[in-house]
C-alpha cells in the first residue's frame, strides 16, 4: 500500500514537473531544438485532375491533443467545386523521420515531438514502418493532430534512460505529392474575398495576427487599400499585394536558419528570405480580411489565400513570395509538414510557434543528453 502511494507521488510529480518546469532536485531541464532540410521528390508523372483544397479527410488513425475538443479537419463546403485550383502531376517519395538520444546522465520523463507529413488534398501519406530502438521505457509513438487541425505530430515518450544507454523512434511514411494548377481564367470572375461570416470558423484564425505577422498594425491596413486601389477584381486585389510583396522586398536567405525578422521589420529592411517575405504578404492580406497562411515544406515555405466562388464553395489558393512567378497555383513537390502560423502546446505553456519542427523536453542528472534528429527522403 505504501508503495502504491509513493509510486502515485512520483507518477504526479514528474507530470507536474513537464506541465510546469519544476525540476527534481538534482535534475535539470533540458529542451528546444529546432531544425529545417529541404529535399524534392523525384519520380514525377503526369495527372491532371480538378479538385478542392477544402476536402480534407483527417486521418482516422491519429491521435488528438484533447480528448475533449477534436481538431478541426480542413474542410470547407464538402461539395468540389469548379471554380478551385486543379491537381497536376505528382511526385511518390519515401520520408524518414525520428530522433535518437543518448543519455550522458540518467534522464527521466522525456517528451520528443516532430512535425511529419500528413493527409492534404494534394498530399497523400501512408505510414510504411514505426520502429524503435531501446528497452521498453519506450511507449507507443504516437502520431497527434494539432487541435488547429494544420499539422501532425509524432510523440515518443520516454519514462527514463540510463547513462550511456541510447534510444532511438522513427517513423517511415510514403508522400505522395501533387503540384497545384491554377484555377481556369473563366473562373477568376466568380471568386471573390468572403465577408466574415462566410469564413469557415476553423479559417478564422487565418485573420488574426500570429507570432512575427502583426497583420493588426495600421500600416497593412493602410498597405491594403493603397495597393488594392483600382483593381477591377478581388483576384487582382490579392495578386496585386504578391506584387507588391515580390517588388517591394529583396530577396535575401541571411536568416534562412533563424527565426527571422517580423513583417513589420521586413518591410522596413526591405529585404527577407521566403518566411519573412510570406510573413509580409500575409499581414497584409489579413489586413485587408483575406484568410492567409502559411505552409510549411522542408526547407521553405509559402502562402495560402482563401476565397469562396458565386455558389459560397471555399478554395485555398497557393502562391510563390520567392522564386519563381506563382500565383494561384505551385509547381512544389516537397512534402507538407505544416499549414498555419500559430500554434501553442500545453507542454510549453509560454511559447508561441510559427512554424512548429522538433521540440525536447525531460530532466536529466549531470550533462544533457545528446540528441540526433533526422529527416531524410529515402
Amino acid at each position: 500500500m505504501q508503495k502504491d502511494i509513493l509510486r502515485a507521488t512520483w507518477l504526479f510529480f514528474g507530470v507536474f514537473t513537464l506541465i510546469f518546469g519544476v525540476s527534481p532536485s538534482g535534475y535539470s531541464q533540458f529542451g528546444l531544438e529546432r531544425k529545417a532540410t529541404e529535399q524534392r521528390s523525384v519520380e514525377e508523372e503526369d495527372d491532371s485532375d480538378q479538385f478542392d483544397l477544402d476536402d480534407y479527410d483527417a486521418d482516422e488513425n491519429v491521435d488528438d491533443f484533447s480528448q475533449a475538443e477534436k481538431p478541426p479537419a480542413d474542410s470547407g463546403p464538402k461539395v468540389k467545386g469548379q471554380n478551385g485550383p486543379k491537381l497536376g502531376k505528382t511526385a511518390t517519395k519515401a520520408w524518414e523521420t525520428g530522433v535518437r538520444l543518448q543519455a550522458v546522465g540518467r534522464c527521466t520523463d522525456i517528451v520528443t515531438m516532430i512535425t511529419i507529413p500528413m493527409d492534404w488534398p494534394e498530399q497523400k501519406v501512408t505510414i510504411m514502418e514505426e520502429r524503435e530502438k531501446t528497452s521498453s521505457n519506450i511507449g507507443r509513438i504516437q502520431r497527434v493532430v494539432h487541435k488547429n487541425g494544420g499539422l501532425q505530430v509524432m510523440v515518443v515518450k520516454l519514462r527514463e534512460l540510463a547513462p550511456g544507454k541510447t534510444a532511438e523512434a522513427a517513423l517511415v511514411v510514403r508522400v505522395t505529392r501533387h503540384e497545384i494548377l491554377p484555377p481556369d481564367p473563366a473562373s477568376l470572375p466568380k471568386l471573390s474575398i468572403p465577408p466574415t461570416s462566410k469564413i469557415p470558423r476553423a479559417y478564422k484564425i487565418h485573420l488574426d495576427k500570429s507570432l512575427n505577422i502583426e497583420s493588426n498594425n495600421t500600416q497593412f491596413r493602410r498597405l491594403y487599400t493603397e495597393i488594392t486601389k483600382g483593381t477591377e477584381s478581388d483576384w487582382a486585389k490579392i495578386e496585386a499585394v504578391y506584387n507588391y510583396v515580390r517588388d517591394t522586398i529583396q530577396y535575401d536567405d541571411a536568416n534562412k536558419e533563424k527565426i527571422g525578422n517580423s513583417a513589420l521589420e521586413t518591410l522596413k529592411l526591405k529585404r527577407g528570405d521566403c518566411k519573412e517575405m510570406a510573413a509580409v504578404f500575409i499581414a497584409i492580406c489579413r489586413a485587408g480580411k483575406v484568410p492567409a497562411r502559411s505552409v510549411r515544406v522542408p526547407g521553405r515555405c509559402y502562402v495560402e489565400f482563401y476565397m469562396i466562388d458565386d455558389d459560397g464553395i471555399g478554395y485555398w489558393f497557393p502562391c510563390q513570395i520567392a522564386g519563381t512567378y506563382a500565383f494561384g497555383g505551385i509547381p512544389e513537390m516537397g512534402p507538407i509538414l505544416q499549414k498555419g502560423d500559430n500554434f501553442t502546446f500545453p507542454e510549453f505553456p509560454r511559447e508561441q510557434f510559427r512554424f512548429f519542427d522538433r521540440e525536447v523536453i525531460g530532466q536529466h542528472e549531470g550533462p544533457a543528453p545528446k540528441r540526433e534528429f533526422f529527416e531524410n527522403p529515402l
